[in-house]
């Protein structure tokens, strides 16, 4: 795929002052949403980064991440509605593994709702693997949670093997793009 048929595609850690667009895309996408205020504490938090993607200078998506050397775990990932299935989340999660091997950590952890299984065919395409269940682990409904881990080094490999995303070229393709573009004001 040549250099013309891509969008750029900014990923890196987000500042302070987004949170009420962290929120609406939180808002559209998990339950129970996070609140500005729940966002606004990871900021400040010491061992929290806020991840995230623009397109065209808008936030598409995020990810929070804890960082306890040696282990990491991913509290909170979206992305916007309209940007779903087009490759955002996965580029998104090879921005956080390159940021943590760059930390020397071993592995990545998350929770997924056990009906989630578009998230967890995703973590699994990239060496994810369940480890345990938390029963009941979500207020709003009482869903069971997964508990998935991957070490980094294992996502790497998957990674380099990937010809459609490499995380370091920060590039969406275009033809992706261009029914949604055509619909809408990003």
């Amino acid at each position: 795929m040549s250099d013309a048929m891509l969008e750029p595609l900014w990923l890196g850690v987000l500042a302070p002052g987004c949170e009420a667009r962290l929120s609406d895309i939180d808002l559209r996408g998990n339950r129970p949403p996070w609140s500005e205020a729940s966002f606004a504490g990871e900021f400040s938090n010491q061992v929290s980064t806020v991840l995230g993607c623009r397109f065209r200078g808008e936030i598409i998506g995020f990810a929070v991440v804890h960082y306890v050397h040696p282990q990491a775990h991913i509290l909170n990932v979206a992305v916007a509605q309209e940007f779903r299935s087009l490759g955002v989340g996965r580029r998104l999660l090879g921005f956080i593994i390159e940021t943590l091997r760059g930390k020397e950590c071993e592995t990545l952890s998350l929770e997924v709702r056990r009906s989630n299984s578009a998230a967890q065919n995703l973590y699994a395409s990239i060496g994810f693997e369940v480890i345990a269940e938390r029963l009941r682990y979500y207020p709003d409904d009482g869903e069971d949670a997964l508990v998935m881990r991957v070490p980094i080094e294992c996502a790497l490999k998957i990674f380099k093997q990937d010809n459609f995303v490499d995380p370091r070229k920060k590039l969406l393709p275009k033809q992706l793009l261009s029914s949604l573009l055509s619909n809408t004001n990003v």
